[in-house]
């Protein structure tokens, strides 16, 4: 990695994902910035080593705000990789938390504290991740990346030992063992700078040096008693909260039944764990699901990656025929009994037998209020109601009763539980059971097999890098769109939506020449999408997010993964060209469509954001048309729940079968008015019609309305 940090310039020391020094910081990063320089540029401050690393511009710092707690990883992974060098082997980092509107009190921020190292560790792929010692003994140190590091956490629930008050939100402070080594002797020289500590601490704390506080390589200390400490000098009881992890592959043979070990999948090919739908037990996370499972631990709270999905009812529904068949449809698909646990430090699918469990059925009568004002405001608070992934409840339907012949149904769960396509499919199997269940008919209950794709090995992941690496180069440029207001510096979920339908002409057109360049009505569109992002921005080289479903539409948990998809526009090309070339570059992606992204963008080493998403700011969506249909007596129709997050700046969903086809236009409505948006989508469909009805070159296609774009 090129050192590119300035010792007087603290702000090219911030260390963003894969890369060094960002553009813009959150709000608050520059007051607790401050607040620790005040605290330990100060001749007197206790942390002896950190004094030293802040004069002397030793220091990287990473700010980590409440949606953004993903980036922590490759922020770690990057601090490893700089303390390995020899120029860098002395520095410290300090990782700032957004600070919380309420501080937390000492307990909370002591569990924070703890799983946050735990996630980390947990997320570490270092091949010895797993083979430390137990916390228990005294040469236990936490690392990352093959790096040991002394780790101190500062909150401002420290009251009396303001030696560990570092601001106004929790401070963690890695100290690479190197710190303490002398480069000479090459010994460690801890006891004479902890003597030196305790002497500052009696002049700097309003309490006495912690009891606690030993000298590294004595018998008997532990050093993880010294990484939070309580606000007295009551000693630390009981064990270390931190659970050390064994190695991956002694946890996945020892969870596994007998005929699923590792031998039976060899290490050169992409494995498959199965299970019978009936059978409960424990098995390993999928890439895409130890992702999901790192976010969740980081912010247990949050609601950015459920998914929901709601039908409008016209009829007489029979809730108990409606209880039974999701009774039934969980029976049969063991994902949906699965619940999620940290089990010797290794997070773990655990199947439950018992679907019951699973279950959280709510129903509520809206008949005697404003019905439609009222559905909403349930369906987002049941939409956005936290998960606990370890709990009962995963998957969530809720049913609203607006009128005595009309009425809503909603399913609700976490994207570790299923991805978009899969809700869809879960929808129309509730359904279908519903339907039986109601005419007399014993629904469907064969079950269904558990598939997961286990973790790739190092040679298909490397061949899968390396792709990545050649078709998106090393340039993360943004599209810069013209927005109605300016970008803050942090990324903001509040969300709108516009949409229309694709006028019967247009259809035709696209499904006539999606059958020309043998291939879907999809690529089509989103070859247009391209050429209206081109037209807004001026840019001619795009990235635009896909999300791509590697397993068939009938199978039901989360197989879904971004690919990213760059598409170079020349104003002498042909539209059928353009369409080619996302027809091509489509296929290659789902061919290296394994590599989880977020492996992608920290193998990249990009330089991060809390602005925007990483390598690309759209999305193009493909969803499945949910039909009008009956069932059971009751006309089923698609109905938006409203419940969502702006995860892109835009993100354009096309919904299309060979009867018809709707566009729906996602949009941060931090950046963009409701108005900027529809005359977006309206240009949009525009082009969609220009572009499939001739073959000339793009240059000849003419958009409208266009505010502050660059000439086409």
């Amino acid at each position: 990695m090129t050192d590119e940090t300035l010792a007087g310039d603290w702000r090219s020391r911030v260390i963003a994902g894969r890369g060094l020094g960002v553009g813009e910081l959150p709000s608050w990063a520059e007051r607790s910035y401050q607040a620790l320089r005040v605290e330990v540029t100060d001749d007197a401050y206790p942390c002896f080593f950190g004094v030293q690393a802040e004069k002397r511009g030793e220091m990287f710092y990473a700010f980590v705000s409440k949606d953004e707690s993903d980036s922590l990883v490759p922020v770690m992974a990057t601090f490893a990789e700089l303390a390995k060098q020899p120029v860098h082997e002395k520095n410290n980092l300090a990782v700032f938390f957004e600070p919380d509107a309420t501080p937390l009190s000492h307990q909370e921020y002591h569990d924070l504290f703890w799983r946050t190292l735990q996630s980390l560790h947990d997320a570490d792929d270092h091949p010895h991740a797993g083979d430390q010692v137990d916390p228990a003994d005294p040469a236990w140190e936490f690392s990352y990346g093959g790096v040991e590091m002394f780790v101190v956490c500062g909150c401002p629930s420290f009251t009396q030992r303001h030696s560990r008050n570092l601001g106004p939100g929790m401070v963690l402070l890695f100290q690479p063992r190197s710190v303490f080594i002398d480069k000479i002797t090459n010994k460690v020289i801890g006891r004479r700078a902890r003597e030196e500590v305790r002497k500052r601490l009696k002049m700097w704390d309003d309490v006495g040096a912690h009891p606690d506080l030993g000298f590294y390589g004595d018998p008997g200390n532990l050093e993880w008693k010294q990484y939070f400490l309580p606000d007295d000098n009551r000693a630390a009881t009981g064990v270390c909260p931190f659970a050390s992890r064994r190695s991956k592959a002694a946890n996945r043979s020892s969870v596994l039944p007998e005929r699923m070990q590792a031998s039976e999948y060899p290490a050169q090919s992409l494995g498959v764990i199965e299970c019978s739908s009936a059978e409960a037990g424990n098995f390993p996370l999928t890439p895409a699901q130890e992702a999901l499972w790192f976010l969740w631990r980081m912010e247990p709270q949050s609601a950015a990656y459920h998914v929901s999905a709601a039908v409008e009812i016209e009829g007489v529904l029979d809730v108990d025929a409606l209880r039974a068949a999701l009774l039934c449809v969980v029976e049969r698909h063991a994902i949906l009994r699965t619940g999620f646990l940290d089990i010797g430090g290794v997070a773990l699918q655990c199947i439950d037998a018992d679907a019951t469990r699973a279950i959280d059925f709510e129903e509520h009568d809206v008949r005697q209020t404003e019905p439609m004002s009222r559905a909403y405001e349930l369906l987002q608070e049941r939409g956005n109601r936290s998960f606990d992934l370890g709990g009962d409840g995963l998957l969530r339907l809720t049913l609203l009763r607006l009128a005595d012949c009309r009425s809503i149904v909603q399913l609700c769960t976490h994207q570790i539980v299923v991805d978009p396509w899969s809700l869809q499919q879960l929808q129309y199997e509730l359904l279908e059971c519903y339907a039986a269940l109601c005419d007399g008919r014993s629904p469907k209950r064969t079950a269904v097999s558990m598939e997961a794709k286990a973790f790739i090995d190092a040679p298909t992941t490397a061949r899968h890098l390396a792709y990545w690496r050649e078709r998106l180069g090393d340039v993360d440029d943004a599209i810069e769109l013209p927005l109605d207001r300016p970008r803050p510096p942090r990324r903001q979920t509040a969300a709108g939506r516009v949409s229309d339908v694709i006028a019967a002409g247009v259809h035709a057109s696209v499904q006539r020449l999606s059958a020309e360049r043998d291939t879907t009505p999809a690529v089509v569109m989103l070859s247009t999408f391209a050429l209206l992002l081109q037209r807004y921005s001026g840019q001619t080289d795009v990235r635009i997010a896909v999300p791509l479903r590697q397993e068939p539409e009938s199978c039901i948990g989360q197989f879904s993964n971004t690919a990213v998809i760059r598409l170079q526009l020349s104003s002498s090309d042909v539209f059928a060209a353009l369409v080619d070339q996302a027809k091509s570059h489509l296929a290659a992606a789902r061919i290296h469509g394994d590599l989880p992204f977020s492996r992608l963008v920290e193998s990249l080493r990009l330089r991060r954001s809390l602005a925007s998403t990483p390598l690309c700011q759209v999305a193009f969506v493909e969803t499945p048309v949910f039909s009008q249909e009956r069932y059971g007596g009751v006309l089923t129709r698609s109905f938006d729940d409203a419940v969502g997050r702006a995860s892109y700046d835009l993100a354009l969903n096309v919904a299309v079968d060979h009867h018809a086809g709707a566009v729906f236009l996602d949009y941060s409505s931090t950046l963009f008015d409701a108005a900027t948006a529809q005359r977006m989508l309206s240009n949009y469909l525009d082009l969609l019609r220009q572009l499939t009805r001739s073959s000339g070159v793009l240059a000849s296609i003419q958009i409208t309305n266009v505010r502050d774009a660059a000439a086409a």
